[in-house]
């Protein structure tokens, strides 16, 4: 008996080989076009990994090519034709291959004829036996398409013989045509505290605190060859400082970075004071794409190390909860202070307004939980001068101090006009707001008004009266 398990086992492992082998990576491969009268592109392809030659060049569309005895040639650059493709043409177009930053003296024999794969070690003069004299190709080497292959197309006047090695104007890396887009440098700056440039991803910015101002300097370059004149469009720069909230990310406007330039952009971050202590992700990613709509990405991951101060106090709140009081009434001040550092922190509030102390009193903050954050409120009386009048608050703990001040209003309400009064003319509208005052009790002075009305209705009840019984009388003699 077969045992259904194992059997269904198998083939489950059995369709995914199959998905395996049919799943191909990507790569990506340079290619550089001369034309015979010195100019060039630069161009940037992705295609499978062993993609044959003419699937490769096919994502040029400066190049075209002719299908012959079941392969394909390049036939023309623009203009220029092969003169393996027009009778009688004056022009020859080859192609090679980057070998350790050089360009390879042997050709690529063939696009997509044969299975064996073209390596450095060809020499086509120990290959004549492979050789066909009706395509000129080499027709058992082939390319295949890798990762970081740069590839080189000539075009040249035909000459006799035997070509020697090829004359390229450049020798362009497969950095400088599929990868242009760097980051040279970032800077990064602590409260104002310039650090030393950090060169390559994986360093750590430290000396951050909760509360600090952390910029980055990013300079970014293309090196791309001003030969090639390609310019980066739309590059966009996003930094993303992760698990601080819902991820602090701060992100640049799109700009444009010539070949062989350079360009400085900052973003800056507010560390929330709440934030806790511990190492966190800062990832810098840059997008752009060249004029042919070639995409180029790039990230850098960096490590912000936040640490909190032993001792650093917060202060959340200090205000008056109206911002205008009518001289002389009673104002009220709101106040909330946390403790963001490492150590129980014993504090001396002080609240003046300049000429006077409102407060002064000695408050423990225990260094986490709810113990950690004070909030209080406090009535004053507000002087009897009109004008703006400033609050300070100052902390003392330790030898650190922190002050703070808010500002509200003091207005002469003696002559108030009635709450919202509107005036109006024909040019314009005025609206004119009275301040808000505190109603006194109102005493009831005219009493004799209040007698009047007691006794008339005294007078209708008695006429009533005297009414109900006189009917009752006569009903009765009936």
């Amino acid at each position: 008996m077969i045992n259904l398990l194992t059997l269904s086992k198998g083939i489950v492992l059995c369709v995914v080989l199959l998905m395996a082998l049919q799943m191909v990576s990507a790569v990506k491969v340079g290619i550089l076009v001369q034309h015979e009268d010195g100019d060039m592109e630069g161009y940037c392809v992705e295609v499978d990994q062993n993609a044959d030659g003419f699937v490769t060049l096919s994502e040029v569309d400066d190049l075209e090519f002719a299908e012959v005895e079941n392969q394909h040639i390049l036939c023309s650059i623009d203009e220029f034709v092969h003169f393996n493709c027009e009778e009688g043409s004056e022009h020859s177009i080859r192609i090679f291959m980057q070998n350790s930053g050089e360009w390879h003296s042997k050709g690529i024999p063939a696009l997509d004829a044969g299975a064996t794969c073209y390596d450095f070690s060809f020499n086509p003069a120990d290959n004549l036996d492979f050789y066909s004299f009706e395509t000129n190709t080499f027709t058992n080497m082939k390319y295949c398409a890798q990762e970081g292959d740069v590839i080189g197309i000539i075009g040249e006047p035909r000459i006799g013989g035997r070509p020697g090695p090829p004359e390229f104007d450049l020798t362009p890396s497969f950095e400088e045509l599929c990868a242009p887009l760097r980051i040279k440098d970032v800077t990064a700056s602590v409260d104002g505290d310039k650090k030393s440039a950090i060169d390559e991803p994986g360093e750590t910015i430290r000396n951050v605190f909760p509360g600090s101002e952390l910029e980055l300097n990013i300079e970014l370059e293309n090196i791309g060859s001003e030969e090639l004149d390609r310019k980066i469009e739309d590059v966009i720069v996003t930094a993303t400082l992760e698990d601080i909230g819902n991820d602090l990310k701060e992100k640049s406007d799109d700009f444009t970075l010539r070949a062989d330039d350079n360009k400085d952009v900052t973003l800056l971050f507010s560390i929330p004071e709440t934030t806790d202590d511990g190492d966190y992700d800062l990832v810098i990613e840059l997008e752009g794409e060249d004029e042919e709509n070639i995409e180029f990405e790039l990230e850098w991951e960096l490590t912000v190390e936040i640490d909190k101060e032993r001792h650093r106090l917060h202060l959340s709140n200090f205000e008056t909860t109206k911002s205008q009081y009518c001289a002389g009434e009673s104002g009220q001040i709101v106040l909330e202070i946390e403790n963001i550092g490492d150590s129980e922190e014993e504090t001396l509030v002080k609240i003046s307004d300049g000429s006077r102390t409102l407060s002064e009193r000695i408050i423990t903050l225990k260094e986490r939980g709810t113990s950690a954050r004070y909030e209080d409120s406090l009535a004053f009386s507000v002087p009897d001068q009109a004008g703006q009048q400033t609050l300070t608050i100052s902390l003392t703990y330790g030898d650190e101090y922190l002050s703070e001040s808010t500002t509200y209003s003091i207005l002469d309400c003696s002559n108030a006009v009635p709450q919202e009064l509107v005036h109006q003319s024909d040019s314009e509208n005025v609206i004119v707001v009275a301040p808000e005052v505190t109603e006194a009790p109102t005493t009831r002075t005219d009493k004799l008004g209040d007698t009047s009305v007691f006794m008339i209705g005294l007078a209708i009840a008695s006429t009533l009266i005297v009414f109900i019984l006189l009917i009752l009388s006569i009903l009765k003699k009936k």
